[in-house]
């Protein structure tokens, strides 16, 4: 009896589950349809998949209120809407290959009436007749239906539509290149992946009476829907493979901690006094919440550290590098500090940094990871590539330039942009990413290719924009900086080289000082003892020792006398001036009244 009640409620509990994870696909389904809608309204592609997606929900919908049905009635009447949803899903998953990537709709006339009468036979059959629907059974374990003749025909077609989406993509894929060609690539994995999941749960095992697995569908659907939305919403739809990565990782979370849900819930009927679902559900459901971080945040390392695949977020790095950029002012360590920031975060194989100079407009490398130094240079050898960029305002991408030569019509600008490409190409360049100040090129980052083989995406060109702007300002500041503390430094050296030359021009002077007191000190010394011998034979003919002497001698003699007392004087003088510098001048003082 207990085994009995366990089965029902663990009965009970898998519907209940099942319900809440469809109304959940729903409400997601609903918001996805309203972003991409939003996104770009004008766009026939994001207005024919907005309608796939709501076609989606609608299944999703159906499918939940058909399993609580309790009566014939409504469940016949749920399970043919569940069908109607079924015939647009295929014939909105051609409109949506037809769309895309196009923004006009080329659909030729046999296509039209191949595309239409299906729909138009289908639905007055499933509506009006027993050919599609026999028989339904409502039961506590689960609603079935008896399914007739026609849904065969209807299984057949439904496949056929689901290669024929195949076939458009493939088609396109054959005939396109460049970003296109890897857009369309993932779109046509994203296409298999629903027809897999829906054929063995949705078509083949309803015609075994099967109908407890009907759920699946909208499910592996609505995870497409999730990868293809986001790559509308943020990735250009060359991301598919980066979307799937986060979705799987997502995927893996929400499959551990389901199937921790079921594990309570078997755990529990083992117990002798089984808890009541009303507890055991909220318990699990409080337990995977708890656990959701720490299981997504384990996947998360798991796929960056073995797939390079990268979870970053734009205010994350751009506060990390705002941070960075204000503290240092060196240029080198602020170079280094950007191609670290940028090569971790993107997991990028090689960056470089060129720093254009100001008077000649040349490059010079200032920071080099991966790149050949000749190859880093040779981007911008012949300055078409600097031109384009200040014209575009925008980074360029080299798996894009394909495109842009298929827009070009000048033949010498077609050219141009083949000889970059092919340069591009042969030095493993993956992005150029100009560096603005005041709409003028000061400098540009060339980035390589990503680790895991992923094209950039539309998020990583919004986040190196975002960035360019900011490293601009600051490489300049930086660059501004160095000058400065060069100019400084030239001066300090110019200071001490003319302090060493003043040094040495004074140690001269004093030589030269020394040597003239010591000339005027001999010089004195050699003019007085001539001065003497003059005195005192001049005073030996004025007191008469040599005889009288005439009368017109005296005046001059005394003349004679006179001059030669002011030379001594003279002379005097200059013997106590070198005394004095000398230091030897002794002072004798004494008191006297004035």
């Amino acid at each position: 009896m207990f085994l009995t009640i366990n089965l029902e409620m663990l009965k009970l509990y898998n519907m209940l589950v099942i319900n809440i994870f469809l109304f959940s696909i729903v409400i997601i389904s609903s918001l996805l349809a309203f972003l991409v809608y939003s996104r770009n309204k004008k766009s026939i592609t994001n207005v024919s998949f907005a309608i796939l997606i709501i076609v989606g929900a609608f299944w999703a919908l159906t499918i939940a209120i058909f399993q609580m049905a309790k009566t014939v009635g409504a469940a016949l009447l749920w399970d043919r809407v569940i069908y109607i949803c079924a015939i647009f899903v295929p014939s909105s998953f051609v409109f949506f290959a037809y769309a895309f990537p196009e923004e006009k709709i080329k659909i030729p006339t046999l296509h039209k009436i191949a595309y239409f009468l299906p729909i138009i036979i289908s639905i007055p059959i499933l509506l009006f007749t027993r050919l599609w629907i026999q028989e339904i059974i409502v039961s506590p374990e689960g609603n079935s239906v008896i399914l007739g003749p026609f849904y065969i025909v209807w299984a057949i077609w439904f496949m056929v539509y689901m290669v024929w989406t195949f076939w458009i993509f493939l088609s396109k894929y054959l005939k396109s290149y460049g970003v296109r060609k890897i857009q369309l690539r993932y779109m046509i994995l994203a296409s298999i992946f629903p027809a897999i999941g829906s054929m063995p749960f949705n078509i083949i095992a309803p015609l075994f009476g099967n109908y407890r697995l009907i759920w699946i569908g909208p499910f592996t659907l609505t995870a497409t829907f999730i990868v293809i939305s986001y790559a509308i919403i943020r990735h250009r739809f060359m991301d598919i493979r980066v979307v799937m990565g986060r979705g799987t990782v997502y995927l893996f979370t929400l499959v551990i901690l389901i199937s921790l849900g079921f594990l309570i819930m078997f755990l529990n009927s083992k117990l002798a006094a089984p808890l009541s679902v009303n507890i055991v559900g909220p318990f699990a459901m409080v337990v995977g919440i708890f656990l959701f971080q720490f299981i997504f945040r384990f996947f998360e390392k798991l796929a960056s550290k073995y797939f390079y695949y990268t979870f970053y977020s734009y205010q994350t790095v751009l506060t990390d590098l705002g941070r960075k950029l204000t503290q240092v002012l060196e240029l080198d360590k602020l170079s280094s500090s950007i191609v670290s920031t940028l090569m971790s975060t993107m997991k990028l194989d090689r960056t470089v940094i060129l720093l254009r100079e100001p008077g000649d407009g040349e490059y010079q490398i200032q920071k080099n990871i991966g790149f050949r130094e000749e190859n880093g240079i040779s981007l911008v050898k012949d300055n078409f590539l600097t031109i384009w960029l200040e014209r575009t305002q925008k980074p360029l991408v080299y798996e894009e330039i394909s495109l842009i030569i298929r827009d070009t019509t000048e033949k010498e600008e077609r050219e141009r942009l083949e000889r970059l490409r092919a340069n591009m190409k042969r030095i493993e360049a993956a992005l150029c990413l100009p560096l603005f100040l005041e709409e003028k090129i000061v400098g540009m980052i060339v980035l390589g290719n990503k680790l895991s083989g992923e094209p950039y995406s539309t998020q990583d060109i919004e986040l190196l924009t975002n960035l360019a702007n900011q490293v601009s300002i600051a490489l300049q500041n930086a660059k501004s900086y160095s000058e400065i503390k060069g100019f400084s430094r030239k001066l300090e050296r110019e200071v001490e080289k003319a302090t060493a030359e003043l040094r040495e021009t004074y140690e001269e002077l004093k030589k030269l000082d020394k040597a003239k007191s010591e000339f005027i000190s001999i010089a004195s010394h050699q003019l007085r003892t001539p001065l003497t011998a003059i005195k005192g034979y001049i005073s030996m003919l004025k007191e008469k020792v040599y005889g009288e002497l005439p009368e017109k001698v005296e005046k001059p003699l005394a003349n004679i006398y006179t001059s030669n007392e002011r030379l001594i004087k003279l002379v005097n003088d200059l013997l106590n001036v070198s005394r004095i510098e000398a230091g030897r001048m002794e002072m004798n003082l004494e008191k006297l009244s004035l």
